[in-house]
């Protein structure tokens, strides 16, 4: 493909994790090949968008980018965030006790000792 490391930053990282906006990949690329900002990354990717025969890239809404190699994109495709636990709630729940029964246990310490 002639890909240099800025471009091939770019690629690897949106193969890896889905599409995403210029400030998440200058970011998710930096130990690949550091961006000097994002209008930089900007134009390594428009110029992946325009590449011919065939784009490598494709702009998405929302500011997203997202690469063609698997074929074509959606254009309603979202970033895959995972959902949050179900037990959220429950393990704030349990660790607000622990922390109240931590404190009760420390307050008895002490009174040993005054």
């Amino acid at each position: 493909m002639n890909l240099g490391r800025r471009e091939l930053a770019l690629v690897c990282v949106l193969m890896l994790r889905g599409p995403q906006t210029v400030g998440e990949l200058r970011g998710r690329t930096e130990r690949m090949h550091p961006f000097t900002d994002l209008e930089e990354v900007e134009r390594v990717l428009e110029s992946l968008a325009s590449r011919e025969p065939e784009p490598l890239v494709a702009r998405l809404p929302r500011g997203r980018w997202a690469h063609l190699l698997g074929g074509l994109v959606e254009a309603s495709a979202e970033p895959a965030v995972p959902p949050p636990p179900s037990s959220f709630d429950a393990r704030i729940e349990a660790l607000e006790r622990e922390v109240d029964e931590l404190k009760r246990q420390f307050a008895e310490f002490r009174k040993q000792f005054e």
